[in-house]
Parts: C-alpha cells; sequence; structure tokens
C-alpha cells in the first residue's frame, strides 16, 4: 500500500511526463500501469487522491453484476463443461478473465476439465527424447 505522497508522486510525474506511465515507473519503481491509470482517474474524477484505498461501493463479489448473478455464471462454468469460453459465450457476461476471478472466488477448488491446449500432464523424459530425436532427424516433417 502507497502512501498518499507517493501516489501523489507518481500521479503528478505522470502528467509531467505527458501521460508515459512506462517513464514513471522506471524511474519511481511503482507502481504497475494498471495501479497509475487507476490513481489518474481518481485524481482526475475528483481533483484530489484520498488518503486511504478507494473503497468499492456496491456489490461485494463485482461492480458491474450483483452476486446472484456472479453466483449463476459460476454455477454454469461448474455445470456445463467447466469451459470458460463457453460460459461467456452462453451468458453473454463477463470476460474470461472476470470470469476467472469468480470460480477463484466462489468456488477455489474447481479447475477446467482441460487446459487451453487441450495437453494434460507433462511427458517422460524418454518421449522427450524421442521427439528431439525425431526433429533433428527429419526437421520440416510434423513429429507425432
Amino acid at each position: 500500500m502507497y502512501s498518499k505522497a507517493e501516489r501523489q508522486k507518481a500521479v503528478d510525474l505522470y502528467i509531467k511526463y505527458g501521460k508515459r506511465a512506462a517513464t514513471v515507473i522506471s524511474e519511481l519503481g511503482y507502481p504497475n500501469r494498471h495501479t497509475l491509470m487507476l490513481w489518474y482517474k481518481e485524481f482526475k474524477e475528483e481533483g484530489y487522491l484520498r488518503e486511504g484505498s478507494k473503497k468499492r461501493e456496491g456489490h461485494s463479489l463485482c461492480r458491474d453484476y450483483d452476486d446472484t448473478q456472479v453466483r449463476a455464471a459460476v454455477n454454469h462454468f461448474l455445470t456445463h463443461g467447466r469451459s470458460y469460453s463457453w460460459t461467456v459465450k452462453d451468458l453473454g457476461y463477463p470476460s474470461i478473465a472476470t470470469l476467472k476471478r469468480w470460480v477463484k472466488l466462489v468456488a477455489p477448488d474447481a479447475r477446467p476439465l482441460r487446459s487451453s491446449s487441450g495437453h494434460r500432464g507433462s511427458y517422460t523424459e524418454e518421449a522427450k527424447g524421442r521427439a528431439v530425436a525425431a526433429y533433428c532427424a527429419e526437421p520440416d516433417k510434423p513429429v507425432s
């Protein structure tokens, strides 16, 4: 957590440097780009930075959706193949990143049934060695 003075210094430099976040972060060593944008947005909207961190008003799990919608999305994910993309397409909300955050909050032990690459587990050293040998023998031929 950064003090009000540290946050104000970062916002002042951001404005001074023509809204170049990378330059500010490089000079100060903090914050990340997203956080700096939030501080700047607060400063721009309010005209000042608050003493503490800005508390979110509204819903406990998400600012834009109520808890019923969040739980419905997580339930859909859990009962329809545990696919983030299917859930987002079927319900029309939220983004995959947001849904992942909701699943982590509501059902922390739940995982997708398949990874995004479709690969499960890892290969043995022997299988890796065969793949490398096959590639070295014929680099233009796909390795199976």
